[in-house]
């Protein structure tokens, strides 16, 4: 049930930072308040962010981040993840760091608790749907599922996920398998020794200049694979996690 009090974008600004990773977000001028994140959480939206960016660099078609977005004075939220075309970021950032312009895709991973299952579920659905973002995405990594809306005729349309794979309306050569969007207790160590073959491997590659950093495990524990075939340069696939 909606408070009677009605905040502002300017009731936000007003608010001590938090220290504690504590989110505040308004929706048609109600308040929500989320704790940090959940590992499994993050490691949905890292995923995904990782493998998202890299296909965007790779296609020059826009850009992923997780930004402020405010929409209007009374809805003013922090998406888990949104992609935005290059043109359409030119008209939506502004000088204070924040998209003011909707994107073409945002995506929310569920937390548990009731009242995050309600914002994410029908409160943000009903302000991205009313402001024009193209693709919504909520991700369930729980369940190993994701809700796909897409605008049709100026409405969200639920769009099937076929074969396990989310697919972009947005990002058209874009794809991921729904097994990335969440690690289970009991396949940690095959990714952990993973990341530490991976970063062997690459600490055995030569090195540009004269740095003496370490090699790092750069894009290694997210197990993202690219697949980049010569007649189809924007065709990705991510791996099943094994």
């Amino acid at each position: 049930m909606q408070s009677a009090v009605r905040y502002s974008t300017a009731d936000l600004e007003a608010m001590p930072d938090p220290q504690d990773g504590t989110r505040y977000e308004i929706i048609d001028g109600e308040l929500f308040v989320s704790s940090h994140s959940h590992w499994g959480h993050q490691y949905a939206g890292t995923s995904l962010a990782l493998a998202l960016g890299l296909w965007s660099r790779e296609t020059g078609l826009g850009f992923t981040n997780t930004p402020g977005l405010i929409l209007s004075d009374y809805d003013n939220v922090i998406p888990d993840l949104v992609w935005i075309s290059t043109a359409r970021l030119r008209e939506s950032l502004q000088s204070d760091g924040k998209l003011h312009v909707a994107p073409e895709l945002v995506v929310e991973i569920l937390s548990p608790g009731a009242q995050n299952v309600r914002r994410d579920r029908e409160a943000k659905l009903k302000l991205y749907d009313a402001t024009g973002v193209s693709e919504y995405w909520i991700v369930d990594p729980t369940a190993r599922q994701v809700t796909i809306f897409s605008l049709v005729d100026g409405q969200y349309t639920e769009v099937p996920v076929v074969d396990a794979v989310a697919r972009s309306s947005s990002c058209p050569s874009f794809r991921s398998r729904l097994t990335r969007f969440s690690i289970s207790q009991r396949n940690v160590g095959s990714v952990l020794d993973e990341a530490r073959r991976t970063t062997e491997r690459s600490s055995a590659l030569p090195h540009s200049g004269a740095s003496n950093h370490s090699a790092g495990p750069t894009f290694v524990t997210l197990r993202w694979v690219m697949s980049l075939p010569a007649a189809a340069p924007c065709q990705w696939r991510s791996p099943r996690l094994a």
